[in-house]
């Protein structure tokens, strides 16, 4: 557990590393093929696509959601006017979320709602990548874990412990997203290629003072604060992105979890509605229990009901 002992504080040398080991995370995974990322406009993925940017390989950034006034598109096109990205997006009609439902919840195996919100644009945006002709897609995986994006991080009650939650979430996301993701851009014919989670990127995260990641300042003196939220998260990301010329009105820009970014929460939530279902979770699990019991009999067996 000695990797996650917050040894490095200087917030200099934090930022000058953080840039080498991602840039260099990026690089040994370009791939010869077309490719493409997986982009909200969120800190996450705009870092990933300066790096790309400044490998001088010409992608494509691919977003997906369910109206033209979501936040996640919204922000991208916005990100991708100022540094000058090539930017393609799908707005789905709400008549169409269902059958998307029916197809990835099967293949995720799980009906978690939050999970489905998440799967949801990232599927739908795969899927773009892939009629585009990417055979491989970058994605901003594993940052909310290595710099504390979460908002339970932000109040943590001894920043001490924060190294230790985030060495834990990332093992979580190998397990959770990863597999979630990995799925879904096969399903699309994708490679998913995840530079956060690259093994040097994730040691020297995860060694990086807590202070610097969770920057907790006074608007007064802090220009990058404001009198509504004194806690800024993924401050050392946000930091980085100054440095790599992304402007503060982007780098700072608060950005919503995918499901709620993209709209296909509130999607789902009318579709369960419409069916006579007073929770997400039900509905969900009425899609996911018929294709598990479809699944157990072409193996030849049946899980008993108790």
């Amino acid at each position: 557990m000695s990797r996650i002992e917050p040894t490095i504080k200087n917030k200099a040398y934090a930022l000058r590393r953080l840039k080498q080991l991602l840039y260099d995370a990026v690089r040994i995974r370009l791939p010869d093929q077309k490719f493409g990322l997986l982009f909200s406009g969120g800190i996450d993925s705009i870092v990933i696509a300066r790096a790309l940017k400044d490998s001088g390989r010409e992608f494509t950034c691919f977003t997906a959601a369910t109206d033209e006034g979501c936040a996640d598109i919204v922000n991208s096109r916005r990100a991708a006017q100022v540094l000058g990205l090539r930017l393609r997006y799908w707005i789905m009609p709400q008549d169409e979320v269902e059958s998307y439902l029916k197809r990835i919840i099967p293949l995720i195996r799980d009906s978690n709602p939050i999970s489905v919100g998440v799967a949801l644009p990232i599927y739908t945006a795969s899927e773009l990548a892939s009629r585009d002709g990417c055979k491989a897609v970058f994605s901003g995986t594993g940052a909310d874990e290595l710099f504390a994006g979460y908002n339970r991080h932000k109040h943590v009650a001894d920043l001490r412990g924060l190294n230790r939650e985030c060495y834990y979430d990332v093992l979580n996301c190998y397990k959770r997203d990863l597999y979630r993701d990995g799925v879904i851009t096969r399903d699309n014919g994708l490679e998913l290629i995840a530079p956060y989670l690259d093994s040097a990127v994730v040691d020297f995260a995860l060694r990086i003072d807590p202070g610097l990641k969770i920057f907790k300042g006074d608007p007064a003196l802090d220009a990058h604060s404001d009198s509504r939220d004194r806690i800024i998260n993924k401050y050392i990301l946000r930091e980085l992105a100054l440095k790599l010329n992304i402007p503060k009105s982007i780098a700072f820009t608060k950005k919503k979890a995918a499901q709620y970014g993209s709209g296909f929460d509130r999607a789902i939530e009318r579709l369960a509605k419409k069916h006579g279902y007073k929770y997400k979770s039900t509905y969900l699990e009425g899609i996911l229990t018929p294709a598990v019991r479809q699944a157990q009999k072409s193996f030849g067996f049946l899980v008993a009901e108790w």
